[in-house]
């Protein structure tokens, strides 16, 4: 309780001193005169603390206000959040994985590492070589995994349709020979010829080699053949 001494002064007359105490939002006045003093809306002082000391959690907890101090222009994000943009400064609010995928692909923002991962494997340059092989004289293949299809002829072969071709893409077929040589090879039905849609003939001399160039168009597979190739 705070206890102040003034004296009140009435209009022309002498001064009669006067106690006034304080407590809380209470002024009492000597003589049994109190009243009460309302609020100025500010913070009390129980508030002031919990937000300098983060206390209760009625406001920040201490790990909010250590990210707030490490970061002082991230406020209101957690530590992960404010350690991930710390490394990562112009991708506010990101997850730390989502952070660290930014920094492998960064054109990707936001992604999580499955969608990352499927988007570098469908959008990788195919420069590799697949070698299909024939079994029984059938060969059966996806038309997905590759630019340049090797096939080697031990044996006549029948190269069935591609089960997962790609509208749009397009890729080389190279049919060689062995050093024998005078094997043949037929085409599934969705292959679509140049020159009226006749299958050609491939090269029976030994190590000989045909190209076949692919584009294709929904299911089907436009080729043209490049013959006889030693």
């Amino acid at each position: 309780m705070e206890t102040i001494e003034i004296t009140i002064i009435e209009g022309g007359g002498s001064g009669v001193p006067q106690t006034l105490s304080l407590s809380g939002n209470t002024l009492s006045i000597s003589g049994g005169n109190s009243v009460s003093i309302p609020s100025t809306g500010g913070p009390s002082i129980s508030s002031a603390d919990d937000i300098a000391e983060g206390t209760n959690n009625k406001f920040l907890t201490q790990a909010e206000r250590d990210a707030i101090s490490n970061n002082s222009d991230k406020v209101g994000i957690t530590p992960t959040q404010a350690n991930a943009i710390t490394t990562n400064s112009s991708k506010v609010g990101i997850t730390s994985t989502q952070a660290s995928n930014i920094v492998t692909n960064s054109n990707k923002v936001g992604y999580d590492d499955t969608l990352v991962d499927t988007y570098i494997s469908s959008n990788q340059t195919k420069s590799n070589k697949v070698l299909l092989e024939s079994v029984g004289g059938v060969i059966d293949w996806t038309g997905d995994e590759g630019d340049l299809y090797e096939i080697v002829l031990y044996e006549d072969t029948v190269l069935n349709n591609p089960s997962n071709p790609i509208d749009g893409s397009a890729f080389l077929i190279r049919v060689k020979q062995n050093p024998v040589g005078g094997f043949t090879i037929t085409y599934g039905s969705d292959f679509s010829w140049i020159n009226g849609g006749v299958e050609p003939s491939n090269t029976l001399d030994p190590d000989g080699k045909d190209y076949i160039s692919v584009v294709v168009d929904g299911t089907k597979l436009d080729c043209t053949n490049g013959p006889n190739f030693l």
